[in-house]
C-alpha cells in the first residue's frame, strides 16, 4: 500500500511540475507545407500569437495566462475573425522564446574553435573562421614590425594550413554526427498505402471473360463483347375492396420478366461503333439496332450520334437501365407515358468545364422496327433533352435535367394505361382513351442528388394531348431514395446522363429503397382515375452479375371505373446481368 501511495505521489509531482495556463487557440489543421505558410500568415495577426506543432497538429495559440478571466477577454479580440476560437489550457514551456540562429562573429578563439565540429564547411564559412585565427598571429608580429601587412592571399592560405592541422577529437566528432545524420535518413515514416477493393471475381467469370476482347484486332483497332439479361419475377396480389365484395381473389403470379441478347463492337479506338440487342420476352423483339459515331470537338467536348432503332432520350428513369435501377419496375407516369424505342437519329453534344458537365440531346424519328413489322400507323415525332451535372467524386453527383417530347398521331387514337409497378399484377385500373388526337406533347423534369452511399430522386411528367374535342392534360410525380447498409453505394454516368452499373466487392452490396408516386389521368370529361404508391425495395448485389430484389408495394387506385380500394403486391426477382 505505501508502494502505490508513493507511485501516486510521484505521479502527481511529475504533472505538476509541467506549469500550465490559459490561452486561445484560433485554428488548428494537420501538419502540411500548405497548411504551415498559411498559419504563419496568422500568427502574425498579434505579438501574442505563436505557432506551434504537437503530434501531427499545426495550431495558432495567442498568449499565456494565470487566470481564465484575462483569456476571456483576450478571446474578445479575435472572435469576430475567428469564430471557433476559444480558451483552453496549454503548458507554460510552449510560449518560451523562440531560437535565434546565433549571428555570426568576427572573432573566434582557437580553443572554441575545437571544441565545436562542423561536419560540413562552405568556402565562405572557412575564410570567416581562417580570418580571427590568423589575426592572432598577426598582432604577435606587430610588435615587431607593424609597417608589413600580410595580403588577403597569404591569410587565406595559412588559414586553411590551420585549418589542416585540427586536433583528431574533431574528426571523430565529424564522424559521428555523420552517421547520425545517415540514421536519420533511414528512419522515415513510412508511407499508408490505400488498398481499393477489388470486384468479385468467381469460376464463371472465366467463360465470361471469354465473350471480349481487351485487346484492339488490328487493323482497325476492332473491340466486341457478348451480353444478356435474364430476370424472373414471382410474387403475391392480395386485393382489398373498398366499395363493394365482388373482387377478385388473392393469387400468385411468376413469369420471365426479361430474356436478352446483345452484342457490342467498335472500331478505330471506339469512335465508330455499334450495338445489337434482341428480346425473346415481350410484344417488341429488336430493342437496340444502331451504328453511331463519336469524336472530340474540344479537349473536354465531344459529340455522338446514332443511328438506328434507338432509346429516345426525354427521361433519366427511361434513359437508365432497367437493371441498373433500385426498383423492379419505373415509376408511375414514366410507364404510363412511356415510349418505346423507335426509328431514328440521335445527336449528343457534351461539353465539361472542370466538375460541370452540360448535355444536350437531339432526337428526330418515326415508328420502330417491331412497329413496321405490324403495319403500326406511323407516328413520327422529335424530342430534346438538356441535362447538367456537378461531379465531385463517383459518388457524390447533383443532376438536373429538363425535356420535351412530341408526337403527330394524325386523328388516331391515343390510350393511356398504367401498371403498378409490377408486371404479376395482371390488371390495369388506371387508364384513359381519346379518340381523333392530333399531337401529344411530354414534358419532364428530374433532379439527383447523390452522396457516397444515400441517393435521393424527384421526377415530374406531363402530357397535353391536342384532340378534337380539345386539350387534355395529365400529371405524374414521384420522389425515391435508397441508402446502401453494405457497398459503395449508386454510381451514375455523367457523360451519357444516366444511371451506370453498381459496383460489387467480395463484401456484396445490401440496398435499401423506397419511393412514393402519383399519376392523374382526369381531365374534362376524361376519368381515367388517379392512383398513388408506395413503394418498398430491397436489393441484394451478391456479384457484379447476380442481384435479388424485393419489393412491396401498397398501390391505391381511386375513382376508376373497375377498382376502388387498396392493392398489396409482394413481389421477387431474380437478376442475372452480363
Amino acid at each position: 500500500m505505501k508502494k502505490v501511495l508513493f507511485l501516486l505521489f510521484l505521479s502527481v509531482g511529475i504533472v505538476s511540475a509541467k506549469e500550465t495556463c490559459y490561452t486561445v487557440e484560433l485554428i488548428s489543421a494537420h501538419v502540411s507545407p500548405t497548411n504551415k505558410t498559411r498559419l504563419l500568415e496568422i500568427e502574425k495577426i498579434d505579438p501574442s500569437c505563436q505557432m506551434m506543432q504537437i503530434s501531427q497538429l499545426l495550431t495558432v495559440r495567442c498568449g499565456c495566462f494565470e487566470k481564465y478571466k484575462d483569456a476571456k477577454k483576450h478571446l474578445s479580440k479575435f472572435k469576430d475573425s475567428y469564430k471557433d476560437a476559444y480558451v483552453r489550457t496549454t503548458y507554460k514551456s510552449r510560449f518560451e522564446t523562440k531560437k535565434t540562429k546565433p549571428a555570426p562573429t568576427t572573432k573566434i578563439s582557437e580553443n572554441d574553435q575545437t571544441k565545436k565540429s562542423s561536419p560540413l564547411l562552405l568556402p565562405a564559412e572557412i575564410e570567416e573562421i581562417a580570418l580571427p585565427l590568423e589575426t592572432t598571429s598577426i598582432t604577435q608580429t606587430s610588435s615587431k614590425d607593424t609597417t608589413s601587412k600580410p595580403s588577403n592571399k597569404v591569410l587565406k592560405k595559412e588559414a586553411n594550413k590551420n585549418l589542416q592541422k585540427t586536433p583528431p577529437v574533431q574528426t571523430m566528432q565529424t564522424k559521428k554526427t555523420k552517421i547520425k545524420h545517415k540514421k536519420k535518413k533511414k528512419k522515415k515514416k513510412k508511407k499508408i498505402k490505400i488498398v481499393k477493393k477489388r470486384e468479385a471475381r468467381y469460376s464463371y467469370h472465366r467463360y465470361l471473360d471469354n465473350l471480349s476482347n481487351k485487346r484492339p484486332i488490328r487493323p482497325y483497332g476492332y473491340l466486341y463483347s457478348f451480353g444478356g439479361e435474364i430476370s424472373y419475377d414471382l410474387g403475391y396480389v392480395d386485393q382489398t375492396p373498398a366499395a363493394y365484395s365482388d373482387f377478385p381473389k388473392p393469387y400468385f403470379n411468376n413469369m420471365w420478366r426479361r430474356v436478352r441478347i446483345d452484342h457490342k463492337g467498335s472500331f478505330l479506338n471506339k469512335q465508330l461503333f455499334y450495338e445489337i440487342e434482341y428480346s425473346f420476352t415481350g410484344k417488341d423483339r429488336f430493342k437496340d439496332l444502331y451504328i453511331g459515331y463519336k469524336d472530340k470537338i474540344f479537349s473536354e467536348s465531344f459529340y455522338r450520334i446514332k443511328a438506328g432503332n434507338i432509346k429516345i432520350p426525354y427521361s433519366l428513369q427511361r434513359y437508365s437501365s432497367l437493371k441498373n435501377l433500385s426498383f423492379m419496375e419505373r415509376p408511375l407516369g414514366d410507364d404510363a407515358f412511356s415510349i418505346t424505342r423507335k426509328l431514328g437519329v440521335e445527336l449528343l453534344l457534351h461539353t465539361q468545364i472542370q466538375r460541370n458537365h452540360f448535355g444536350l440531346f437531339l432526337a428526330r424519328y418515326g415508328n420502330s422496327v417491331d412497329e413496321r413489322k405490324r403495319n403500326d400507323p406511323n407516328k413520327p415525332g422529335y424530342s430534346l433533352r438538356g441535362t447538367y451535372t456537378y461531379k465531385r467524386s463517383k459518388h457524390n453527383v447533383i443532376y438536373a435535367g429538363i425535356a420535351y417530347l412530341q408526337e403527330k398521331y394524325k386523328n388516331n387514337t391515343l390510350r393511356y394505361k398504367q401498371k403498378s409497378e409490377s408486371n404479376i399484377l395482371e390488371e390495369k385500373y388506371v387508364s384513359t382513351k381519346i379518340k381523333k388526337v392530333d399531337t401529344r406533347s411530354l414534358r419532364n423534369f428530374d433532379a439527383l442528388y447523390l452522396h457516397d452511399k444515400y441517393s435521393f430522386q424527384a421526377g415530374y411528367m406531363d402530357s397535353v394531348v391536342k384532340a378534337a374535342k380539345g386539350d387534355y392534360h395529365f400529371a405524374s410525380y414521384f420522389l425515391e431514395g435508397s441508402y446502401f447498409f453494405i457497398g459503395e453505394g449508386k454510381r451514375f454516368n455523367a457523360k451519357e446522363s444516366k444511371f451506370s452499373k453498381v459496383k460489387v466487392t467480395r463484401d456484396t452490396a445490401l440496398e435499401l429503397a423506397l419511393r412514393y408516386s402519383h399519376i392523374d389521368l382526369n381531365d374534362k370529361d376524361e376519368y381515367g382515375g388517379k392512383q398513388t404508391d408506395y413503394n418498398f425495395a430491397l436489393n441484394w448485389y451478391l456479384t457484379p452479375e447476380f442481384r435479388v430484389m424485393l419489393n412491396y408495394i401498397r398501390a391505391l387506385p381511386q375513382g376508376t371505373d373497375d377498382y376502388d380500394g387498396v392493392i398489396n403486391i409482394y413481389q421477387m426477382r431474380l437478376l442475372f446481368a452480363f
